[in-house]
């Protein structure tokens, strides 16, 4: 049995080199380098990353021009590592382990950075209401056309009877914001402990 697990050790580790193969493969390809991305190199690390990353593309990973599926195939990719990881210290492998380990990585590449990015744009917007440059509207609209839903999730829950200034309920939508960030930032590391335990 001890075998098993040094396999899953030693899975892991070379999971986390193809990891970071793709890393550097993705930065390559956002230079826009003719001579780096004719390179012998260059082909040989497409050649191992894009069997992969292939597997993702085309699908539904799009969001206007920005294409999700590079994150995607990284994070299932870490899902398979995390588990065997797990499995290699834990020395068990468990249904709650896989749970855990999806939980972990959901939040790690999704729900952190969605809400890091949310809570940056609300405290950007704080900051461009109160200079009152002549410029600041135009920058007003912009960012509020993507804060519309999340900010009204807010004043529906706390001020649908009362009319708060935009200055206030944007405040109260970085502490709801925030507070649900490490909510679920410590929920989720006790859970994922909890499941792991079981």
């Amino acid at each position: 049995m001890k075998a098993v697990f040094k396999l899953c050790e030693v899975l892991a580790s070379l999971l986390s080199v193809y990891s970071s193969l793709i890393w550097i493969r993705l930065v390559l390809s956002w230079v826009r380098n003719p001579q780096i991305q004719s390179g012998s190199l260059y082909r040989v690390l497409c050649s191992l990353t894009d069997p992969w990353l292939n597997i993702f593309r085309g699908r539904s990973f799009n969001s206007g021009r920005v294409d999700w599926s590079p994150l995607v195939a990284l994070m299932c990719l870490n899902i398979v590592r995390s588990i065997l990881n797990m499995v290699a210290v834990n020395s068990k492998f468990t249904l709650w382990l896989v749970i855990a380990v999806v939980l972990q990585n959901l939040w790690f590449y999704i729900f952190r950075y969605t809400l890091l990015i949310l809570l940056i744009m609300l405290i950007a917007r704080a900051f461009i209401a109160s200079s009152g440059s002549p410029t600041a509207q135009m920058w007003l609209d912009g960012i509020d056309r993507t804060l519309n839903s999340p900010v009204s999730v807010v004043f529906r829950l706390f001020y649908s009877d009362r009319n708060p200034s935009d200055q206030k309920l944007v405040i109260s939508s970085i502490i709801f914001y925030g507070l649900i960030f490490l909510g679920l930032k410590y929920g989720i590391q006790a859970l994922v402990a909890f499941l792991v335990a079981l």
